[in-house]
C-alpha cells in the first residue's frame, strides 16, 4: 500500500511538471498547434482579455495581448514535414538591407517580428551593405527577435558584365545570389507574414503571382543551389536591358518559367502577393492598406508602401504613421495584418471602456486567369 502511495506522489509530481513546462512553453499566452503546418493561434488569459461571444471578431483586454516571439528551438528543428519528407527548403530567412541612413520603419519592425512570431525560422540573416539600422522600431526588433543574425554582404555592382546602377537591382541580383548560395527564403521587408508557410517548403522553388502579367520575387523560396535560379542567373546578359530593369524579376521570370517546364516550381496564385497595389484588378494603390480583402488564408500580405503612398489617400489615412494603438482598431486589411503580427489575431482588440464594433464583411480577390506551362 506504501509503495503503491509513493508510485501516485510520483506520478503526480510527474504530471505537474508537465503542466508547469507546457505553462512555460506556452508563456500563458500563445499556443502553438500542429496540424498539417504549425499554425500560431491567439489564447487569450481570461484575466486580460475576453471575447464577448465566440462568434464576435473583436475581443477586449485590459492590456494590449501581444503575443511572445519564439524561433526555431534548436533540440526541435523543422527539417521534415508531418510524412517524414526532408523540407527542400530550409527554414532560415534572408532579408536584404542595402545602402546608407535609411530609415527602419514601423512596418520595417512588423515585417520582421511577423516572421520569427510566426514562423520560427533558424535564424533571420539580416544583409547590411553600409551599417544597420537605428532607432526604436529597430531597437525593438533586435530586443523582441531572439534569432536576428547579422552579415555585411556587399552589393553587387554587376552580373556576367551587365552593369547595375540601380539599387533595387542590386538587391535584384543579391537575393539570388544569396539563395544560390544557402538555400532558404528571401522576404521583402514591407511584407508581413500572416501565418507559417512550413507548406511551400517542401517544392524547390516558390514564387507568387502579383499582377497578370507578372511574378514577384518579392518573396521567393528556393533550395540550396537552386537549378531554376542558377538557369535565370545566366539570363542577365540577354534580357537584363529588355524594356525597364524591373520587368526582369517580374515580367521576364514569368516568360522564363512558362518557357522552361522542365525546371521544377511551385506558383501561389493568390496567397504570397495578393491583393496587390499595382493591380487594378484589387482596387489600385490601396488594395494592401485601407480595401476590406480578406486575407485569412494568406501567408502573407506584401505592402508596397512607395505604391501605396505614390497617390493620393484620404486625410489621416497614412499607415506608415500608426502604431499598435492605432491599427488595433483598425477595420482593414493593414490592420489585419498588423494585428496578426502583434497579437496572433485579425481580431480588433478594444481596451475595457472603449466602445466596440465588429470587423466589416470582407471580400475576396478574383483570381487571374490560369497560367500554363508549355509542353517539355
Amino acid at each position: 500500500m506504501l509503495i503503491r502511495k509513493k508510485g501516485d506522489a510520483i506520478l503526480v509530481l510527474i504530471f505537474l511538471q508537465l503542466l508547469y513546462i507546457f505553462y512555460l512553453l506556452t508563456e500563458g499566452n500563445i499556443i502553438y498547434k500542429e496540424k498539417s503546418v504549425l499554425q500560431s493561434t491567439i489564447a487569450l488569459k481570461a484575466e486580460n482579455c475576453r471575447k464577448p461571444h465566440s462568434m464576435t471578431n473583436f475581443t477586449v483586454c485590459r492590456t494590449l495581448p501581444f503575443t511572445k516571439v519564439i524561433c526555431e528551438d534548436p533540440l526541435i528543428p523543422r527539417d521534415y514535414d508531418e510524412f517524414g519528407i526532408h523540407f527542400k527548403v530550409p527554414n532560415s530567412i534572408h532579408v536584404i538591407w542595402f545602402g546608407e541612413a535609411l530609415k527602419f520603419t514601423f512596418y520595417n519592425y512588423l515585417a520582421l517580428r511577423s516572421i520569427a512570431s510566426l514562423q520560427r525560422p533558424k535564424r533571420i540573416v539580416f544583409h547590411y551593405s553600409v551599417e544597420k539600422p537605428s532607432g526604436p522600431h529597430w531597437e525593438r526588433a533586435v530586443r523582441e527577435i531572439p534569432c536576428l543574425a547579422f552579415k555585411k554582404t556587399d552589393e553587387p555592382t554587376s552580373v556576367l558584365g551587365i552593369q547595375l546602377d540601380q539599387p533595387i537591382a542590386r538587391t535584384d541580383a543579391a537575393r539570388i545570389e544569396i539563395l544560390i548560395k544557402y538555400g532558404g527564403i528571401y522576404i521583402d521587408l514591407d511584407v508581413i507574414t500572416l501565418k507559417n508557410f512550413d507548406e511551400l517548403r517542401k517544392y524547390p522553388v516558390t514564387m507568387g503571382r502579383s499582377v497578370e502579367v507578372a511574378f514577384s520575387m518579392g518573396i521567393l523560396l528556393a533550395e540550396k543551389n537552386s537549378l531554376l535560379l542558377r538557369e535565370f542567373y545566366k539570363e542577365y546578359p540577354n534580357h537584363f536591358g529588355d524594356n525597364i530593369y524591373q520587368h526582369f524579376t517580374t515580367r521576364y521570370i514569368k516568360k522564363f518559367y512558362l518557357n522552361r517546364p522542365e525546371l521544377e516550381a511551385h506558383i501561389e496564385e493568390i496567397s504570397m502577393n495578393r491583393p496587390n497595389p499595382f493591380s487594378n484588378q484589387d482596387g489600385g494603390h490601396l488594395a494592401t492598406t485601407l480595401s476590406r480583402f480578406d486575407i485569412s488564408d494568406n501567408y502573407f500580405l506584401h505592402l508596397h508602401p512607395s505604391r501605396s503612398l505614390s497617390l493620393t489617400i484620404p486625410d489621416g489615412m497614412d499607415f506608415t504613421t500608426w502604431r499598435e494603438n492605432r491599427v488595433r482598431k483598425e477595420d482593414n486589411v493593414y490592420g489585419a495584418a498588423a494585428r496578426v503580427a502583434l497579437f496572433g489575431t485579425e481580431d480588433l482588440v478594444f481596451r475595457i471602456g472603449e466602445t466596440t464594433f465588429s470587423r466589416a464583411p470582407t471580400e475576396k480577390v478574383v483570381p487571374f486567369k490560369p497560367v500554363e506551362r508549355n509542353a517539355i
